[in-house]
């Protein structure tokens, strides 16, 4: 995408956001003109209130108004800027609550979510949005509480091959509590202290565990820790690495109340850098997990051979 189609789509953007600017501007003139009538001809207080309503209105308005058409216009040519034409953005929604569910990450109950995105780079497909899960209570007096399960970034990638098995990695940070480990997985303590001192690990069998929670792989998780911020949770299951950040945002509207202009579009693109990253950090899109898969495959067989071969001569032994 060049410079003259981001000059023009900002050019067109700010056109829109004027036009929305202009309805507030004169719904706010409209009622300081009945604030004035109701003064002459009917009371001066309602007339008052409807003049302060005027002014504020369009004040509140303006934001509203820049915001929603930037979230709705702006953002979306960014993330094809800097996703590929063929990235999704869906501004005010997010994953189905059964997919949630079933990812098993966290507590899922009363959900808001928002900045959806779907997307393919260097051939691995990758989705990702705005999570909050929470729960709301009250007392017989009439007062509310709020419970908090995640409030964070959800991310979803896709290896080249099904994995075996599911490995669950979760950070030793303020918020893993609020992380759900299946009573399923068996949790596994590596050699690496490091390891040990930053991360609870789980597998569904040690030997999936062992031969995947590599000291390169130990190298990748860490240096995800430092492109986002916030307390992790990985979990690699089927052909899928799924990642919960609590705490963190993807902060699409960094800039949103400055003047539009290429320098707003380029902060805005690197925003979504570390979605990039990730998968860059983690070689998605080589032949790691394949990799793997045949050697954990080899070894299963190799068990089999072994336990065969001892009935085998277990049985001849009877047989003597």
């Amino acid at each position: 995408m060049n410079q003259n189609e981001v000059d023009e789509a900002i050019a067109e953007i700010n056109k829109k956001v004027k036009s929305r600017i202009l309805v507030f501007v004169i719904l706010g003139v409209i009622l300081i003109a009945i604030g004035i009538i109701l003064i002459v001809f009917v009371d001066i207080m309602p007339g008052i209130m409807f003049m302060v309503f005027g002014v504020l209105f369009p004040v509140g308005g303006l934001s509203f108004a820049k915001n929603r058409a930037i979230k709705v216009h702006l953002i979306p040519f960014v993330i094809k800027k800097a996703l590929g034409k063929s990235a999704i953005y869906r501004p005010f929604t997010g994953y189905d609550s059964s997919e949630l569910m079933k990812m098993d990450m966290f507590r899922v109950h009363t959900l808001s979510q928002e900045d959806y995105i779907s997307a393919v780079y260097k051939g691995v497909k990758f989705r990702c949005a705005d999570v909050e899960s929470y729960e709301t209570h009250s007392d017989g007096d009439g007062h509310t509480s709020r419970t908090t399960y995640f409030d964070g970034i959800v991310l979803v990638y896709e290896f080249n091959k099904p994995f075996d098995g599911e490995i669950r990695v979760a950070e030793k940070e303020i918020g893993s509590s609020q992380f759900i480990i299946p009573k399923h997985l068996k949790e596994i303590h590596l050699e690496s202290t490091e390891f040990e001192d930053n991360y609870d690990a789980y597998a569904s069998d040690e030997h999936i565990g062992f031969y995947v929670l590599t000291p390169q792989l130990i190298m990748q998780l860490n240096k995800i820790r430092t492109i986002i911020k916030g307390t992790f949770l990985f979990q690699f299951k089927e052909d899928k690495l799924y990642i919960a950040i609590n705490g963190a945002k993807n902060r699409l509207e960094a800039g949103l109340t400055k003047k539009l202009n290429r320098e707003t579009v380029d902060k805005l693109c690197k925003e979504l850098d570390p979605l990039k990253l990730i998968c860059d950090v983690m070689n998605l899109d080589n032949t790691y997990f394949k990799e793997n898969h045949e050697i954990l495959n080899n070894i299963d067989q190799e068990k089999k051979k072994t336990a065969k071969k001892l009935r085998r001569e277990l049985k001849e032994k009877i047989s003597n």
